[in-house]
């Protein structure tokens, strides 16, 4: 039997328009978090995967740009900034970035 894990509050403001011009910092963890992207203190193939589609991010989203980001050993954060209200939604961003990966990982595990 699993062990539960606890409730977690929700991260999202009721009522927000995640489509509005703004900064947006965003953490995404890996399934279980996993440490899928680095092997020996540095990024390993998973790792490159993750950081080339986070770099690839305002070829897909015109009108969205990645400020900062940062590939960890089990998760990925990013500021993501919306410069043309109503472009896209940072969650739809994510949900493709997140896609991608792992398409392009093709591993029988979970990514996220």
């Amino acid at each position: 039997m699993e062990d539960a894990l606890p409730k977690r509050k929700p991260t999202r403001i009721p009522g927000y328009d995640y489509s509005r011009v703004n900064y947006y910092f965003v953490t995404i963890c890996t399934h279980e978090k996993q440490c899928l992207f680095y092997k020996e203190g540095r990024l390993n193939e998973m790792g490159i995967i993750a950081q080339t589609c986070m770099k690839e991010i305002p070829q897909h989203f015109p009108g969205c740009r990645i400020d900062k980001f940062v590939v960890m050993p089990n998760h990925v954060h990013a500021i993501l900034v919306i410069d043309v209200a109503g472009s896209t939604t940072a969650t739809v961003i994510i949900g493709q970035y997140k896609a991608s990966v792992s398409r392009l990982i093709h591993q029988l595990f979970r990514i996220w």
